[in-house]
């Protein structure tokens, strides 16, 4: 018999959790549940004595939804994080409000985040050719460097990638990216 992954009390409390979801946590399900994204997701899966908002089990990959209760808690939060990654985790942290207002923007991190070399194959990889005098993507940020500066520079850095690899960036992301490596406009 396998061993349990939390006690019966964290089985109740993820429970109590999936009833009564944030509106950030709701507007984040209804894009990852029925496998919109190509994965399953699991919504307050409990993980030992932790409760991640969602997880997706075949590409350990845990998301994690704040409020403005985590500036408080950074220490507890840093350390669900290290329990969480001793498992085989990755976690991705986004704000409530990038969730409510930016939702395409988390979506499209998430998707960068489930990257898999496995998904291409390591031959095509090795096809891709790289240019060596390609000068690096680079991005600088000021020491008040908001989320959403952080966000604007990720950005620039994935669609400098597409530009120069947009038959690889299409394969694995043709929702974000058209053939030519450009950026599918929002709708």
């Amino acid at each position: 018999m396998p061993a349990r992954r939390t006690t019966t009390k964290g089985y109740d409390t993820a429970r109590k959790l999936r009833k009564e979801p944030t509106p950030a946590e709701a507007k984040l399900w209804a894009y990852l549940r029925t496998d919109q994204l190509g994965v399953s997701f699991r919504r307050q899966h409990a993980i030992g004595k932790y409760i991640p908002d969602f997880v997706c089990i075949k590409k350990k990959l845990i998301i994690e939804l704040d409020g403005g209760q985590h500036v408080e808690q950074a220490d507890y939060d840093a350390e669900r994080t290290r329990f969480l990654e001793s498992q085989g985790y990755k976690v991705l942290r986004f704000w409530n409000n990038d969730v409510i207002n930016n939702i395409n923007d988390v979506i499209r991190s998430i998707q960068f985040a489930m990257e898999d070399e496995g998904k291409i194959g390591k031959d095509k990889m090795a096809d891709q050719k790289t240019n060596s005098n390609e000068k690096p993507v680079r991005v600088q940020f000021k020491k008040n460097a908001t989320a959403e500066d952080i966000l604007a520079g990720i950005h620039k850095i994935q669609d400098e990638w597409a530009k120069r690899h947009p038959e690889l960036a299409h394969r694995l992301y043709p929702k974000v990216y058209d053939e030519n490596g450009k950026l599918i406009p929002k709708e």
